[in-house]
């Protein structure tokens, strides 16, 4: 959009080096640099984005611009850094293209290389210029154009001129009537956005530069603005261009700008006349208007400018800063300067007339007495009818009384002095003999003698008011002084003034504005009610209100109602430096470091209030962006807010509050857009955020997010808890009840194998064969073996009922009993049978229980089954002892047939019953069950070297460490 990319390097001063200015008074413009923090001062290209926020084209990349700070976006696969020809389509990508004819994109804050378009471009030859056409993109080359589209190209029209050196020079899409223009040197070719010609206009040559407005093209030749109406007729607006070069035309709030290499040319389009020349002697390369209504104008050398309003006037006067500011006569204007200068000019600027005073320092008041026509300053009186200059070192301010004189208020006193500045000062009550001589000339009545900065008199408080460095003060017309105190506490005054209905209003250092009524001292405006500033420097009434320059901004507070309005950001003169000030007609003349400005008091002021552009917030837990789906541990978040507002240059607040954790609003800069809450509890929360812009408040953004639970505190846990708790219980209880049930059966198992183990004891063969041995031994008439057999007998029953109710007995207990069982059925042998009985085992052990009965019928089979069928000597050995881990060991051996024959036996006879031998087993596989430690039964075969059965030896291995 921009003429030929080489013109961007090659801009060269056409006709006059300077434009002679018509007066002093030009519109008010800012200028922005590198202590700004402004990235670069060679800017090519300007663009306002729909964001809100600016991008700057520059030498060193693209930067962007909210009105608070400068950003510089890296590039990414670049091959220059210069950066022109910024757009933006319809989904609000932002484009641009860099001098080595490389176009990008800015993704992610990164402008990334479009390599399809850029290989493109390569094949089909330099680019003049390219053009987003909603969201295609259309590539100007110097003899054709193309639609670049589904990484192709296609050809859409092919310059005709027969004359070599005209080329296509620039493209424009005008989204109103959604027509595509193009330009040669030629004619302007009109598209539809799909690339079908419509029409071509103009025959003009030369033409380069052009705009659509208003249904209309205008275009500049040479010095010429024209209007295209047609191809055949053209309307020349203006040729005061002078052979300015031309670097861009721009449309904006019904003017025309020419941006040129001597300045910037305003051109009112309804009226057709050349309405400024802004920024002479200045290579201005583009001019864009932000969505608070300022615009933004960019040089090639100078960096950035703003222009908050065309009716903002500013009057440079002087190469000093205007210090201070009255009206005059005739609607003129008197300045005080830095240098002890004051100048006097009129509406449009021309100085009328400049006095060098006697002091070469600030001109600290000027005040115009229409009356005496005499012009008050700090550093004199100046009759304003022959310019007469009577030096006077009066110092801060001058008021008057009733009494026909003026009050001064100097560096070291407070004085009345005669207004005709010869005769004694007038006064009914304080005439002193001899009047000492001010200046050496004129005499005076001292009121105070101590510095001071402002004093008036004041009839309804019978006296005068004023406002010393140590405080304020009343001295009646009689010469009594009393001191004025708010809150016990000293007044430092800066200004001071007379309300309609003679009240006063006092302008502090420290409480804001105080009211003095009646002889009482109250508070009517501070900071807590919405002043800029406790800091008041100067202040005045106008229309019912009262003006205020604080160490901050301008206010205005109705004398009524107490409401604020911000006049720094209304009328965009913030960050100006104010230091005196006085209306008429409504305007407000400004003395300033920028000179005097001047600004139309609007009855009705609206707010340059912020854009939201972004909010965003992300988990510092886990370093996650955005607020969705948060785990319970994401208890740390960060929001961050994008804003553009102009015209404040980041002077507002930002007001912020966290519903669902606090209910204050909090404030802080709007430079500090980043806000942080740690260890946030779990549950969900809304974040607003809104813009106090000087006491005006925005509508509020708004971000909502929630912490889950961990989900061990939530309900969902709690109740699968209970349930899986329930389920638990329940198992655990049915297996109990199980285990409980099972330990029962095998108790009541264990008793059964307990009463057959008894009955193998007792069993009836065994009680018959000991009767009967009992009855041999009466009949052989031994009487004495017989008792003692029947003795033992009888043991062996008492103890065999006495532990059959017991499923444990001591070992000690179990082997007596098993010597009675032998000794017993030894007693049925003759005197082949022979036994041993070893027993070594640690007396602690003998104590240890073991399962009761369990040993006697293994020596039962022993006896019955091996030795009794046995011919020649029978011998049974019994051997019982201890291991570790306490381990009882107990061996049966006998030399008896061996279970091979005694199963043949046994199998013959047709009577026999072995009942013993299987409830031993079950009874072992019981007690295994009820014990965690095995009771071990191994039956071992024996035979001699020939291989003959040799008898049996049964190995029981009972463990100790374990009861059941």
């Amino acid at each position: 959009m921009k003429p030929h990319v080489i013109a961007r390097f090659i801009i060269v001063w056409i006709g006059l080096l300077f434009l002679p200015r018509i007066n002093a008074q030009q519109p008010f413009i800012r200028s922005l640099s590198v202590k700004d923090g402004l990235p670069n001062q060679v800017i090519y290209d300007l663009y306002a984005s729909k964001s809100g926020v600016i991008y700057i084209g520059s030498e060193i990349g693209l930067m962007e611009y909210n009105g608070i700070s400068f950003t510089l976006h890296p590039f990414k696969g670049n091959k220059g850094n210069s950066i022109d020809n910024i757009q933006e389509d319809t989904e609000g990508n932002i484009w641009c293209m860099n001098f080595a004819n490389q176009i990008f994109q800015l993704k992610n804050d990164t402008l990334v290389e479009q390599a399809g378009i850029n290989q493109k471009i390569s094949e089909i030859g330099p680019l003049r210029s390219y053009l987003i056409v909603d969201n295609d993109i259309w590539l100007i080359t110097e003899k054709l154009i193309f639609k670049y589209e589904d990484e192709n190209i296609y050809p859409v029209l092919e310059i005709n001129s027969k004359k070599p050196y005209y080329n296509f020079s620039k493209g424009y899409y005008d989204p109103l009537s959604e027509q595509v223009f193009i330009s040669d040197q030629e004619f302007i070719y009109t598209f539809s956005k799909e690339g079908k010609r419509i029409d071509q206009l103009g025959k003009t040559d030369g033409f380069t530069e052009f705009i659509v407005a208003k249904n209309d093209i205008y275009s500049c030749l040479k010095t010429d603005l024209l209007s295209l109406k047609n191809e055949t007729q053209q309307k020349k607006i203006s040729n005061n261009l002078k052979k300015n070069y031309l670097n861009y035309m721009v449309y904006l709030g019904e003017r025309i700008w020419l941006c040129t290499n001597n300045g910037l040319y305003v051109y009112h389009l309804e009226d057709g006349f050349l309405e400024t020349v802004l920024l002479p002697n200045t290579r201005v390369s583009d001019i864009v208007m932000d969505f608070n209504g300022g615009f933004w104008i960019s040089s090639v050398e100078k960096g950035l400018f703003y222009l908050p309003s065309l009716s903002v006037q500013q009057y440079e006067l002087s190469n000093y800063a205007i210090s201070s500011v009255s009206q005059g006569p005739n609607n003129t204007i008197f300045a005080g300067t830095g240098n002890g200068e004051i100048v006097q000019f009129n509406e449009s600027g021309k100085i009328i007339q400049s006095n060098k005073t006697a002091y070469f320092s600030e001109i600290e008041f000027l005040k115009y007495d229409s009356t005496s026509n005499l012009l008050l300053s700090s550093h004199g009186f100046i009759n304003v009818s022959d310019n007469h200059y009577s030096p006077l070192r009066v110092g801060k301010n001058v008021t008057y009384d009733k009494f026909g004189n003026f009050i001064l208020s100097t560096y070291n006193q407070t004085i009345l002095i005669n207004k005709d500045l010869t005769s004694p000062p007038n006064h009914p009550f304080i005439a002193p003999k001899e009047y000492p001589l001010y200046n050496g000339t004129i005499p005076y009545i001292s009121l105070w003698s101590n510095r001071t900065k402002c004093a008036i008199f004041s009839e309804k408080e019978n006296g005068y008011i004023i406002g010393a460095s140590s405080g304020l003060f009343i001295v009646s017309i009689f010469g009594k002084t009393t001191e004025l105190k708010y809150n016990n506490e000293s007044i430092i005054t800066s200004d001071l003034i007379i309300g309609q209905n003679n009240e006063i209003y006092i302008a502090t250092l420290q409480h804001g504005i105080l009211k003095l009524e009646n002889g009482e001292i109250s508070l009517f405006s501070d900071a807590s009610t919405g002043l800029t500033s406790n800091t008041c420097k100067k202040i005045k009434i106008h229309d019912n209100k009262l003006i205020v320059i604080t160490d901050r901004s301008m206010d205005r507070v109705d004398l009524k109602t107490k409401e604020i309005n911000y006049l720094s950001t209304y009328l965009s003169i913030e960050r100006l430096n104010i230091h005196d000030f006085f209306i008429r007609n409504n305007n407000l003349y400004l003395a300033s470091n920028e000179g005097v400005i001047r600004v139309e008091l609007f009855t009705k002021l609206e707010p340059n209030l912020p854009k939201v552009i972004e909010l965003t917030g992300r988990s510092l837990a886990r370093n996650l962006p955005g607020l969705k789906n948060l785990h319970y541990q994401d208890k740390d978040i960060e929001i961050h807010i994008d804003v553009a507002q102009f015209g404040s240059f980041g002077n507002f607040d930002f007001e912020y509050r966290l519903l669902g954790y606090d209910k204050t609003w909090r404030t802080q800069t709007a430079r500090n857009n980043t806000f942080s809450y740690m260890a946030l509890p779990a549950g969900k929360y809304n974040f607003e955020i809104r813009a106090n812009v000087l006491g005006n408040v925005s509508e509020a953004a708004f971000i909502s997010f929630e912490i889950p639970q961990p989900f061990f505190q939530t309900w969902s846990f709690f109740f699968s808890l209970l349930l899986i708790s329930i389920g638990l219980i329940y198992t655990v209880v049915v297996v109990y009840i199980n285990r409980l049930k099972k330990k029962q059966l095998l108790q009541e198992q264990l008793l059964v194998s307990q009463v057959t183990a008894l009955r193998s004891q007792m069993n009836p063969h065994f009680i018959f064969n000991v009767l009967n041995a009992v009855q041999g031994l009466i009949y052989s008439n031994q009487k004495n073996e017989a008792s003692h057999y029947l003795g033992r007998f009888s043991n062996l029953m008492r103890r065999t009922l006495e532990y059959s109710d017991q499923l444990e007995v001591p070992l000690e207990k179990e082997i007596e009993m098993l010597k009675l069982y032998i000794e017993i059925e030894a007693a049925r042998f003759d005197d082949d049978f022979d036994y041993e009985f070893n027993t070594s085992v640690s007396d602690e052990l003998l104590f240890y229980p073991i399962p009761s009965l369990i040993i006697q019928p293994f020596v039962e089979n022993a006896i019955k089954h091996g030795l009794l069928h046995k011919i020649g000597p029978k011998k049974l050995t019994i051997h019982i002892y201890e291991k570790e881990n306490k381990l009882v060991v107990i061996e049966i051996v006998d030399n008896g047939i061996g279970r091979k024959q005694s199963a043949e036996i046994n199998a013959k006879r047709s009577n026999h019953n072995s009942f013993a031998i299987s409830a031993i087993d079950s009874r072992i596989h019981l007690m295994n069950q009820a014990k965690k430690s095995q009771l071990n039964i191994t039956t071992i075969d024996l035979f001699d070297n020939n291989k003959n059965p040799e008898g049996t030896k049964i190995i029981i291995e009972i463990s100790l460490t374990h009861e059941v």
